[in-house]
């Protein structure tokens, strides 16, 4: 067993077994831009997943997806797909406009359902998906990759082993180039609600801090608008249980960042980490559990391959694959609606701090 090995067996996604629905399990995928396609072709990857339909009301996303190669029956009309595929589980890869009611739709016809993302909402308008879910007794839950990411997993469990003992400052960025004109910025406008970066990209960046390191009891932000109405950079932060500042800054907007690249920088007690998507970096002033004094590093490389096939990044697969899972007996997904509730009331409290001029904001509870 190798030293990461040591420290983080058992993980949090059952690696000493590929995972996998306990059973077969009937699957549809309505949206086929690139993240439908995606999860298309993840779930044709996973043992007991029997893909019996996908839609898209855009003709030319459903040729797409016939040029792929999927076998199975596509459909124009999500209410369609539903009545006659009658699929178990429904992923929704819609523009977020249309992702809240599509899941409602979804939920009322007997599916469980996950939903490319965090949809842009307040954390108010979530509840009444979540209270469709309980109602149905079926799961809605958030495909949030970053959090299924083996490295970004791994640190999670460093911090709450104490390995670092107690945390005095965390840095954190998550950027990407993709709104880098007001044409790309009026797509958002139109299909994402009123709200920018703060709300996809910085949603996610926040589910995985509140994770990690808790929820904060009051936030500060202020956001810039480059190319229109929405919010394309931000910053801002909160102070932790003990003491310690934790900052952020996003954008959506940052050149140089074909793919989104999020950097968590922890200075503690015992010494520091530093944290991406490529690797952890631990440098310790003292041997702590399983780790030696000096600088350690360890990528994906380095931890229980869990996934059959990797399809741009392990961390796609696990998130759709440990949903299955979930949906057909197993433990609850860590990106479900309820449990993404806190990271929203974050997101919320930071843009009613960003539109009061940087104020601090309590977070509601």
């Amino acid at each position: 067993m190798t030293l990461t090995e040591e420290l983080l067996a058992p993980r949090a996604f059952e690696p000493a077994t590929v995972i996998q629905p306990h059973r077969s399990v009937r699957v549809g995928v309505f949206g086929l831009g690139r993240c439908g396609l995606h999860h298309a072709a993840t779930l044709s990857t996973i043992t007991n997943v029997d893909l019996v339909a996908i839609g898209d009301p855009d003709r030319a996303a459903r040729r797409n997806a016939r040029g792929m190669g999927l076998p199975a029956r596509s459909y124009a009309s999500a209410g369609t797909m539903l009545q006659r595929a009658t699929p178990e589980v429904v992923f929704v890869a819609t523009p977020f406009d249309l992702a809240a009611g599509l899941a409602a739709q979804a939920l009322d016809a007997g599916s469980a359902v996950m939903i490319e993302g965090v949809p842009a909402l307040a954390a108010a308008d979530a509840a009444p998906l979540i209270h469709a879910a309980a109602h149905a007794e079926r799961s809605i839950a958030c495909a949030l990759a970053l959090a299924y990411h083996p490295v970004f997993e791994a640190a999670r469990r460093i911090v709450a082993s104490d390995t670092l003992g107690v945390v005095r400052q965390v840095r954190a960025s998550r950027n990407v180039s993709r709104v880098v004109t007001q044409a790309h910025q009026r797509s958002y406008s139109a299909h994402g609600g009123p709200r920018g970066v703060m709300a996809h990209l910085g949603a996610e960046l926040m589910f995985v801090l509140v994770r990690m390191f808790g929820m904060p009891g009051a936030v500060t932000a202020t956001s810039q608008r480059l190319y229109g109405a929405l919010d394309d950079e931000a910053r801002g932060g909160w102070t932790l249980a003990g003491g310690a500042r934790l900052g952020f800054e996003t954008s959506w907007s940052a050149p140089g960042y074909p793919r989104s690249a999020t950097v968590i920088e922890v200075e503690a007690e015992f010494g520091r980490m530093l944290l991406s998507e490529d690797a952890v970096e631990i440098d310790l002033a003292v041997v702590r559990g399983a780790f030696p004094a000096g600088a350690t590093r360890f990528g994906p490389a380095s931890l229980p391959q869990s996934a059959r096939f990797e399809l741009d990044g392990d961390e796609l697969w696990l998130q759709d694959a440990t949903f299955l899972a979930a949906v057909t007996g197993g433990a609850a997904t860590p990106t479900e609606l309820s449990g993404c509730l806190d990271s929203l009331r974050v997101v919320d409290a930071l843009y009613a701090s960003a539109a009061a001029d940087g104020a601090a904001v309590d977070v509601a509870r």
